[in-house]
């Protein structure tokens, strides 16, 4: 046996554990490596626990990352529902209601597409930042879409001062709901990104609720004077055919996208603290799923709301052209 080599092992300090394989590397080795229980060892660390548990839970992942593939192709197939109806009655698609509409339920379908990306690949930040940009983009295109369909009313019933400073609100909360997304260029710690982010499209959500409320009780309000108007002046029989289904279709309508709006605000928040918290993954699954399905509920709901809108204004017509 040749002493050379071990002469060479001896002079250069070499040692066994040296030819030992390296550890396996992951995406997030480096963050845990020092951490018992496989979470980050410092607010420093470049992911939240959250993320660190939904890689460790394949099955939850794949679970999670199928249930919002449905619920994007739900919010497609609603898309598409509503486009064909629009074109069967010859109803314009680029009006701005309608053009906002289309613009909001491709934007939810996105942000649907882009969380089962991001469940599927939690350490993904192009996906990150991907599903924030149109999480915002979902809650603008509502706020401007209710906006649309109400400020002719406003400009009857209020100042232009007082349009003046409702239409400067509405571009302060657009600026607001994108604010998230510049965060994602400041280098900070995820654990502070979180909380920020949280916090941000909190806040995003609680503006877009009371928007969306104050809209809808101001139109529900002009609509319902017009109705008693209408009964004053034609009486009750032409304001059924008229006033009173156009307010049973604001109101109802209004009514379940307001509280669809809401319920996912709550569950957003919820869903924020369970991620801050970084302690149950199922909860925090269970609601973040929930609460997607909450915004595609209010997309639907705007989509037959239209339908509906679109169905009287035709039995008008027709009634019109029947006494004609």
């Amino acid at each position: 046996m040749s002493i050379v080599p071990i002469i060479l092992k001896n002079t250069m300090n070499i040692t066994d554990d040296m030819f030992q394989p390296a550890p396996p590397t992951s995406p997030f080795n480096s963050s845990i490596q020092s951490s018992p229980g496989f979470f980050p060892a410092s607010p420093g660390s470049e992911y939240t626990k959250m993320q660190i548990l939904l890689h460790a839970s394949p099955r939850v992942q794949s679970g999670t990352t199928l249930y919002l593939s449905l619920l994007t192709c739900t919010t497609i197939a609603i898309t598409v529902t509503l486009a064909r109806f629009l074109h069967k009655t010859n109803t314009p698609f680029l009006s701005p209601p309608t053009l906002l509409i289309f613009l909001g339920l491709l934007s939810q379908t996105a942000y649907t597409a882009s969380s089962a990306y991001f469940f599927d690949n939690p350490f993904s930040k192009p996906g990150k930042a991907i599903n924030i940009l149109f999480f915002a983009t979902t809650l603008v295109l509502y706020a401007w879409q209710q906006w649309t369909r109400s400020h002719q009313v406003f400009h009857l019933t209020s100042t232009p001062f007082f349009l003046a400073l409702f239409k400067s609100i509405l571009i302060a909360f657009t600026l607001l709901a994108y604010i998230p997304l510049l965060l994602l260029a400041i280098p900070i710690p995820q654990d502070e990104f979180l909380v920020t982010n949280v916090t941000a499209r909190a806040l995003v959500y609680i503006c877009v609720v009371s928007l969306d409320m104050f809209f809808l009780v101001n139109f529900i309000r002009y609509i319902l004077r017009a109705t008693v108007s209408t009964i004053e002046v034609k009486g009750i029989e032409k304001c059924k055919q008229d006033t009173i289904p156009l307010f049973q279709v604001t109101a109802w309508y209004g009514f379940l996208a307001s509280t669809g709006v809401f319920v996912s605000a709550v569950l957003f928040v919820a869903t924020g603290v369970v991620a801050v918290k970084g302690k149950s993954l199922v909860a925090y699954v269970v609601l973040s799923c929930v609460q997607k399905t909450g915004m595609v509920f209010v997309s639907g709901v705007v989509a037959l709301q239209k339908a509906a809108l679109v169905k009287l204004r035709r039995k008008g017509l027709e009634a019109k052209r029947m006494r004609k």
